[in-house]
C-alpha cells in the first residue's frame, strides 16, 4: 500500500512499488535489426481492484547471429480507466533475458557440375547462378566446389558439392540439392571403337587406351614411358599396362573393368 510520511506539518504518499511476473522473449530468425518479440507478464503488487497499463520494448544486444545472446526489455506503466500510474513505481524497470538470433536460410538456384575428360582424378567444376533471399543491406559470397564420387568414366555420375558462405547471419538450404555429370574416355568416340580391347574372358570391355605423359594422373596423352611404375597397377581410374615396351593409360568404367590381356595379370587389380 501507499506510504503515508510527516514532514513537519505535511503527509505524503509514497508511491508503491510493482513487481513484473512471466515475462518471457522470443529467439527469432536473423532479419538485419535489433528488435525482440517480447511477451509481457503481469503487474504485481496493485492496490486491491485496480488495474494499470503495462507496455514494454526489447532489443538484442546485437543484430548478428554470432554476438546475440541477451535482449534487453524496458517496461513502462500507464493509466487505465480512472486508475493512475503516478501512484506506483515499478522496482525494475529494465531486465534481461537469454536468446538468440538463427541464421537466415537463403537458397542458391542453378548449381551444376560440368561434365570432363577422364584425368584420373575426382575434381569437378561446379558453378551456380545468384543467391536468393538476401536482405538489401547486406554482402554475402558464395564459395563452391566439388567433387565426383569416383574418377572412373561413366555416366550421370554423383557429384558431391561443398558450399560455404562468407557471412554467418546466413545458412544455405541444400535439402534438395543433387548434382550429377559424366566423365568420358580421353579418346573420341570413332578412335574408342577402333582400339576396343578383349578382356582374357572374351568379353569386350569397352575401355581403350591411350600413351601417357610423365604424370600418370594428368589429363593429356602423350607417348612416354614410365619405368618406376609396375608392369600393371591400377591407380584410382587408371590402369597402367606394359604392352609392346609401351606403357599406357586407360580409362575406365568402374561398372565393366576388366584387366585387359597382358602376359601376366598380376599387379591388375581393382
Amino acid at each position: 500500500e501507499s506510504k503515508l510520511t510527516s514532514a513537519g506539518s505535511k503527509l505524503t504518499i509514497t508511491q508503491k512499488l510493482l513487481t513484473i511476473e512471466k515475462t518471457t522473449v522470443n529467439s527469432k530468425g536473423y532479419d538485419g535489426n535489433t528488435v525482440a518479440v517480447v511477451n509481457l507478464g503481469t503487474l504485481s503488487g496493485l492496490v486491491k481492484n485496480e488495474e494499470l497499463g503495462l507496455s514494454g520494448t526489447g532489443d538484442f544486444n546485437s543484430k548478428n547471429v554470432t554476438e546475440a545472446d541477451t535482449v534487453n526489455v524496458k517496461y513502462s506503466i500507464g493509466d487505465k480507466g480512472t486508475f493512475k500510474a503516478s501512484n506506483y513505481k515499478l522496482a525494475s524497470p529494465t531486465e534481461k533475458f537469454a536468446a538468440k538470433i538463427t541464421p537466415k536460410t537463403i537458397s542458391v538456384s542453378g548449381v551444376a557440375a560440368a561434365n570432363k575428360t577422364f584425368d584420373g582424378s575426382t575434381k569437378a567444376v561446379v558453378t551456380s547462378n545468384s543467391l536468393a533471399n538476401i536482405l538489401p543491406t547486406d554482402k554475402v559470397n558464395l564459395t563452391i566446389e566439388g567433387s565426383f564420387e569416383s574418377s572412373f568414366v561413366g555416366s550421370n555420375k554423383k557429384v558431391n558439392v561443398n558450399m560455404s558462405l562468407d557471412n554467418a547471419n546466413y545458412q544455405l538450404d541444400k535439402s534438395s540439392l543433387e548434382v550429377t555429370a559424366s566423365i568420358t574416355s580421353p579418346l573420341d568416340a570413332s578412335a574408342a571403337t577402333s582400339q576396343r580391347q578383349t578382356s582374357p574372358g572374351g568379353a569386350n570391355t569397352n575401355i581403350a587406351p591411350v600413351e601417357f605423359d610423365a604424370n600418370p594422373f594428368g589429363a593429356t596423352a602423350a607417348g612416354g614411358n614410365l619405368d618406376e611404375i609396375p608392369d600393371q597397377e591400377l591407380f584410382e581410374g587408371l590402369l597402367v599396362v606394359k604392352n609392346d615396351g609401351l606403357r599406357r593409360q586407360v580409362a575406365l568404367s568402374e561398372e565393366n573393368f576388366e584387366c585387359l590381356e597382358a602376359d601376366s595379370k598380376e599387379g591388375c587389380k581393382r
